[in-house]
């Protein structure tokens, strides 16, 4: 719980996200809640100058602004010291731009800042609105440069706080355009100031007062530019959502109407004292809070289906690597050691021992054949399938049964009469070594 400096009569709720969106590369808005002497501190800023030059340029504004306001008293005019902080910071961005090899000679920032004070701090002549109230607990400062926007909501009502330094908004208050043509107007990204590209600056400076009940919140243009105010009120305004819920519902406004840009919140709801209070994470400036823990629906379905693919193509290939090991195993084919036979033996007969073929043996026994048709397949694109192959990696069928080779025998006398003088050599042929063919 972070409470103001009278914690009998008010507590505050804060809650605060930082997300890329579902277009940009890169998230160049940062947003920082933190304490300082003066009060609570809030800002939203929102980078700009190509890639990573506006992220450096919203990171420098935050950390320049909150170490500024770290520096003074806690009886510091809060109307001053935003103005010199921001100034401070647009001579930070200027100085950091314009050294010698920077690449970010382009970059920029918007800033939206919020200072909660109680009752009875430091007030000065600074502008105010209307409805502030002398008497009433809580008085929060707000300043601004760009589009950055701040808004406040009471009895279910939104109410914007800021006045856009932008193009389309200068031709809306002078009726140029109207609020429909300004939707989708061209200069729509045009801004009329911004930290970073002048050395002159006059930030924006107003008040309001909170009361319990009350919420006030700032924002990049990544969600005002494409979510209705409507629609912005129905879920700031519902007092059954808790600050954590209500920042979330923003964000999901914002990627459900096409996460187009960067969308940077602060999200902050004033209770009575004894009512229960928390800050939903500790002080700080960050740029995105998008972890493991925090993903998104589509974003865990997105991680499933990657992963199941994965697991699935690492299933593939060891299915793959386990035939392609049985296929190469199938191929070996171990030669049978040579064996040196006597001549004159059965298994190595001499010359006069050879029996010539019978008549019903033939002069050439059948042979085995493939079998007709068969077409040769990839042992690796259909291992399961596929036909046992030779060393040389051509197809071959199996086998056939050994009842379709005659079977031979030794020929008896009779038949070896009965045999044609020409299927009989007249004389054995010529084997130098002893062995026949």
């Amino acid at each position: 719980m972070n409470a103001p400096n009278n914690p009998q009569q008010f507590s505050f709720s804060f809650a605060e996200t930082c997300d890329r969106g579902l277009v940009r590369e890169e998230n160049q808005d940062s947003v920082l809640r933190t304490m300082t002497p003066l009060g609570d501190l809030l800002m939203v800023a929102d980078g700009m100058g190509g890639y990573q030059g506006g992220a450096v340029a919203s990171r420098i504004a935050v950390d320049s602004i909150s170490a500024y306001f770290a520096s003074l008293p806690a009886d510091y005019l809060p109307a001053k010291a935003i103005r010199e902080s921001i100034i401070r910071a647009n001579a930070e961005i200027i100085t950091a731009a314009s050294a010698p090899g920077s690449p970010y000679a382009h970059m920029g920032s918007t800033v939206v800042m919020a200072l909660l004070q109680p009752k009875g701090a430091n007030q000065d002549h600074s502008p105010t609105s209307p409805n502030v109230d002398a008497n009433a607990g809580i008085r929060a400062w707000i300043g601004h440069v760009g589009d950055s926007r701040a808004y406040h909501v009471r009895d279910r009502r939104l109410f914007r706080i800021t006045s856009d330094h932008s193009a389309v908004q200068a031709m809306l208050d002078r009726n140029l355009i109207t609020p429909e043509q300004a939707l989708n107007h061209p200069d729509s990204s045009v801004l009329t100031r911004s930290l970073g590209h002048e050395a002159e600056l006059d930030p924006d400076i107003d008040s309001v007062q909170l009361e319990p009940g009350d919420s006030l919140f700032l924002c990049s243009d990544g969600l005002w530019g494409f979510v209705d105010e409507r629609a912005i009120e129905a879920v700031a305004a519902n007092s059954a959502l808790d600050v954590e819920t209500a920042s979330a519902a923003l964000l999901e406004l914002a990627l459900a109407a096409g996460g187009h840009d960067n969308v940077g919140i602060e999200f902050v709801r004033v209770a009575n004292g004894d009512s229960k209070a928390h800050a939903s994470s500790s002080a700080g400036s960050f740029q995105s809070t998008r972890m493991f823990g925090k993903l998104r629906p589509i974003e865990i379905l997105v991680f499933a289906l990657v992963t199941l693919g994965l697991i699935g193509a690492l299933a593939y290939f060891a299915y793959l690597d386990h035939w392609f090991h049985i296929g190469g195993k199938a191929q070996q084919i171990t030669p049978a050691p040579t064996k040196t036979v006597p001549a004159g033996s059965p298994s190595n007969p001499t010359p006069g021992q050879i029996n010539p073929p019978t008549a019903t043996q033939g002069t050439n026994a059948p042979s085995v054949q493939s079998g007709s048709g068969s077409k040769p397949q990839s042992r690796v694109t259909s291992p399961v399938n596929s036909p046992i192959l030779t060393p040389q990696g051509s197809s071959a069928t199996k086998p056939q049964n050994a009842h379709s080779v005659p079977h031979q025998t030794n020929p008896t006398p009779a038949q070896q009469q009965a045999i044609p003088a020409a299927t009989k050599p007249s004389t054995p042929p010529s084997d130098p070594d002893g062995d026949q063919d």
